[in-house]
């Protein structure tokens, strides 16, 4: 159960995250340096073989991750609270993968238990105070 002080620091988290897709001009997302030399590079080498799976990318943001998943020949569905950033990756990928918009405290809707595997969530559970169960 979330209370209004959460649900006022979830909305502005969001909003946040709708700056950044607005401005990538201005704010890197995913291309800074922590991102670049530090994140990936150390999650990268603990990620399964993901040939043939299909992976849920939650909090994917623009979809920094997802071209990646699709190179290692995964299908990939991507979901993120922030649908400016949604709508960014909706642009880089066509029809190479799949985003919703997705409240990470709510249960996804629109598959069915087990449909993915692995769950990619990278620097994002920071921001739910309650993730759905």
């Amino acid at each position: 159960m979330t209370t209004d002080g959460e649900d006022d620091a979830f909305e502005r988290t969001v909003d946040g995250y709708d700056t950044l897709a607005d401005h990538p001009d201005r704010i890197p997302w995913g291309a800074g340096d922590y991102q670049r030399y530090y994140v990936w590079p150390s999650v990268r080498p603990l990620l399964p073989d993901v040939a043939g799976s299909h992976v849920l990318d939650a909090g994917c943001g623009i979809g920094d991750y997802v071209e990646w998943f699709l190179d290692e020949g995964a299908t990939v569905t991507g979901v993120d609270a922030s649908e400016q950033a949604l709508e960014r990756a909706r642009d880089r990928f066509d029809d190479r993968a799949t985003f919703h918009r997705q409240d990470l405290r709510d249960p996804i809707s629109f598959a069915d238990e087990g449909a993915f595997d692995p769950v990619f969530c990278n620097l994002v559970l920071d921001h739910v105070d309650e993730p759905a169960t």
